[in-house]
C-alpha cells in the first residue's frame, strides 16, 4: 500500500533508503510517495526518509515493510486425468514446496492453506473451492494435500489445487485435471426364460435382454450351435434351433 511523506521548512528534498527490491520512492513537489511490488526478496526492511536542503538539522522518519514469502512450488500432482462411474469418487493429490518449511515429516505447517477446486468448465475462477486435507504420512521434501471428490452427476469435470502461504494471495497449481464421469451400465432380462432345456433340432423360446445406462451394445457368448443373438436398438434377442 502506497506510503506518503510531506517535507517542508528548509528541506528541498529527501533521501529514501532501505526499501525492498521492486519498491521505490518518487518525489512530486514536497511529497514523496513510496510504492511498488516487492520482488524476489522476503523479510523485514527498515527504511528511512531523510530530508535534504540547507545546513539546518535534517529530519528523519521511517518504518518497516515486511515482505512475506510465497511458496516456491505448487502443483496438482495426480491424477491429471481420470474416468470413473457415477457414484464413485476421485482422490486428487496436490503438492507444495518451500525451503526450510516443507521438507521432512514435521506435520502440516499452519501458515499453508490448501484448497481443492472443481467445476464443469476449465476455468479456475468459476471453480467451487473447499479445504484440502494434509497427508500426515508424507515424508518427502514436498508437503502433500488430498481431497476425495464424488461428482453429483455424469459428465466432464475439471479440478485443481490452490495454496496460500503466510496469508498471501492464492497461488494456483499450473495443472488442471480432467475427470470423465460415466453412467453405469444396466442390463435386465425382459422376456423369456434364461434357463431352458430343449431337444436337439428344436427351437428355443426366444430370450430378450434390455441394456441401457452407459451401455452402447452387448457381447453374447456361450450359446449352443444354431442359436444366435441379434441386437435391435437397446434389445438383444437370443433365438434359433439347437442343432
Amino acid at each position: 500500500t502506497s506510503i506518503q511523506y510531506t517535507f517542508g521548512g528548509g528541506a528541498t528534498g529527501v533521501n529514501v533508503s532501505g526499501l525492498p527490491a521492486g519498491v521505490s520512492a518518487n518525489t512530486s513537489g514536497n511529497t514523496v510517495t513510496i510504492s511498488g511490488t516487492p520482488t524476489a526478496q522476503f523479510g523485514s526492511f527498515n527504511y528511512t526518509v531523510t530530508t535534504t536542503g540547507n545546513s539546518c538539522t535534517s529530519q528523519t522518519l521511517g518504518g518497516t515493510i515486511t515482505v512475506r514469502s510465497k511458496l516456491d512450488f505448487v502443483s496438482l500432482y495426480s491424477p491429471l486425468s481420470s474416468s470413473i462411474c457415477l457414484g464413485n469418487s476421485l482422490t486428487a493429490i496436490g503438492e507444495v514446496y518451500e525451503p526450510n518449511v516443507t521438507p521432512g515429516a514435521g506435520g502440516a505447517n499452519p501458515n499453508i492453506v490448501a484448497e481443492f477446486g472443481y467445476g464443469t468448465t476449465n476455468n479456475t475462477a468459476s471453480f467451487t473451492w473447499v479445504a484440502a486435507n494434509y497427508n500426515p504420512a508424507n515424508t518427502g521434501n514436498n508437503d502433500e494435500y488430498r481431497y476425495t471428490y464424488t461428482p453429483p452427476t455424469a459428465g466432464t469435470y475439471y479440478y485443481s489445487f490452490r495454496y496460500s502461504f503466510n496469508g498471501c494471495d492464492w497461488q494456483y497449481a499450473p495443472q488442471v485435471g480432467t475427470l470423465t464421469v460415466d453412467v453405469p451400465h444396466t442390463l435386465s432380462l425382459t422376456s423369456g426364460s434364461n434357463t431352458q432345456a430343449v431337444c436337439e433340432g428344436t427351437a428355443i423360446a426366444s430370450i430378450q435382454y434390455t441394456f441401457g445406462g452407459g451401455a452402447t451394445g452387448v457381447n453374447v457368448s456361450g450359446l449352443p450351435t444354431g442359436v444366435s443373438a441379434s441386437v435391435s436398438g437397446n434389445v438383444v434377442t437370443i433365438s434359433g434351433i439347437v442343432n
